[in-house]
């Protein structure tokens, strides 16, 4: 027996040692969408952190020998079995962004590209240039950082038929855990959830993760290595536009609007002027010659002439007819555009074009002087400014989430404790390591736990019998055996207690 107290009581003491420990200073997190390329990139590191308390935990595996006892040990059980347990330690940010840019372009540009993360003591720190990463600066809400414990970088990739988008990870710096355990080994798992909702939306448009298996502390990640491959999201929707990055956009087309056609009215001209040379050279090739002629013509127009006889016969919903049966109407359509060309070529319309693309007198005569082969480019409306404006705000939330992963060794040995009591001989024991001051100091701490267990559990068996006497003879038999099973419960805690200290349980095991 005093062998097999001192067991509970070690058991007991790695139990109290297993509870999690912060290792790193209080930290916050914050999380920022960086408008460029993920500017971070840095090899990782190739040593990774020693097995902490691997000859205790290979000890203890070696000389545990089960054998069936009576009695139960479910404080020690319950502490290691949850030791055994994948504990999650979440922490969230929250930002906003705007997701677009819109001017010259004349398309939606990305301003998110780049979802960096950053978990540090504080961020009051003034970025300096001679700071290696010149990106901090760039960065208000991330880049004023102190003591960063981790630094994760994820690229924004659209997909190639627009309109998603996902997040693909390209950095990821990690210092020392938020917490360590007795039990748990130099390893954790990351995910990171984000989460955007267009501002002032009640629901978000798109959620992704991304998961990391077997993060080492104090290393280094690059979008090379085996952790990060495979951990980019899937494609999800890319922002919708806001009701103000709608009008922002229509003001810059409505902007731009003559400045398009006068472009136009000079890339036909000047495509024109240059046809019959870029002909004879091959730049382009020859004109199609007229299909609508005979025979082919006769045929069609018997073709389409049957057509619409038997549609007389049908009702006007069901009629049809086919596109090449208006081929008529399109050559009427050929020839309007034809001569709206002619019209656009004549001296006033060229003239209207030149000052409405230049309004400059000196860069309308040096850009007719030399005409760019690809297309006339015209100066900036006057209405918008000179740089891009930003839209479509989107918040995210951003929730980092360090799982420790439970402990094999600990969950093996809580189960067997649970399902059934253990006894340890005196030799067994003398093989495990002596305890440090540490472990003998939690071993004080864990003798009065255990102390003041028993004092509690007889609490609860003299409250639980006290309700049981109270009850009148008249009370129902469903009462009665509910306070019965309630002192039963209470006995077999109180005697669990009693054995965890040595001593020998004083109330009953059956049913009374």
């Amino acid at each position: 027996m005093r062998s097999l107290g001192h067991f509970f009581r070690l058991l007991l003491v790695l139990a109290v040692a297993s509870a999690t420990v912060p290792s790193f200073a209080d930290t916050e997190i914050r999380a920022e969408w960086f408008n460029g390329t993920c500017p971070k990139g840095l090899p990782a590191e190739a040593s990774q952190a020693p097995q902490k308390f691997a000859a205790v935990l290979a000890a203890i595996g070696a000389v545990i020998v089960p054998k069936l006892v009576s009695g139960g040990v479910d404080l020690a059980a319950k502490k290691l079995q949850a030791a055994g347990e994948d504990r999650p330690n979440a922490m969230s940010a929250r930002t906003d962004a705007y997701f677009y840019n819109y001017l010259r372009e004349r398309k939606n540009t990305l301003n998110a590209r780049c979802l960096i993360i950053v978990e540090a003591d504080n961020f009051n720190a003034t970025p300096v240039a001679a700071e290696p990463h010149t990106w901090r600066p760039l960065a208000p809400r991330v880049g004023a950082y102190q003591n960063a414990r981790m630094i994760f970088m994820a690229a924004v990739v659209t997909a190639p038929e627009g309109k998603l988008f996902r997040l693909v990870p390209a950095y990821f710096e990690i210092g020392d855990w938020r917490e360590r355990s007795f039990w748990n080994s130099d390893r954790r798992d990351y995910d990171i959830a984000v989460t955007l909702t267009g501002i002032g939306q009640s629901t978000h448009f798109a959620s992704v993760h991304m998961a990391f298996k077997g993060v080492n502390s104090n290393q280094t990640y690059k979008l090379t290595d085996s952790l990060m491959n495979g951990a980019e999201t899937d494609y999800v929707p890319l922002a919708p536009l806001s009701a103000e990055g709608t009008k922002h956009i229509s003001t810059v087309e409505s902007a731009w609007a003559s400045k398009d056609r006068a472009a136009s009215i000079l890339d036909t001209k000047l495509q024109f002027d240059n046809e019959p040379a870029d002909r004879a050279a091959g730049k382009i090739p020859p004109v199609m010659p007229n299909v609508y002629r005979d025979p082919y013509l006769a045929k069609l127009d018997g073709y389409c002439t049957a057509v619409r006889a038997a549609n007389r016969d049908l009702e006007k919903s069901k009629r049809e007819i086919p596109a090449i049966c208006n081929w008529q109407l399109d050559q009427k359509l050929d020839a309007v555009n034809q001569a709206k060309k002619e019209v656009e070529r004549s001296d006033d319309w060229l003239q209207w074009a030149r000052v409405a693309c230049w309004p400059d007198a000196q860069e309308r005569a040096a850009q007719m002087a030399a005409p760019h082969p690809d297309g006339h480019e015209c100066t900036e409306p006057t209405s918008l400014k000179n740089q891009s404006t930003p839209h479509t705000r989107v918040v995210s939330l951003v929730v980092v989430t360090e799982v420790i992963p439970g402990s094999k060794v600990a969950k093996f040995l809580g189960n067997a404790l649970s399902e059934s009591a253990t006894d340890v001989s005196k030799v067994i024991v003398n093989k495990l390591p002596p305890l440090t001051k540490e472990a003998r100091d939690a071993a004080d701490v864990a003798d009065r736990v255990l102390q003041q267990a028993v004092i509690d559990a007889d609490y609860k068996v003299e409250l639980a019998e006290n309700e049981l006497a109270e009850l009148p003879d008249s009370a129902p038999v469903s009462k009665v055996t509910e306070a019965r099973m309630k002192r039963q419960a209470a006995w077999y805690t109180a005697n669990n207690a009693y054995r965890a200290v040595g001593r020998i349980p004083p109330y009953p095991d059956g049913n009374l």
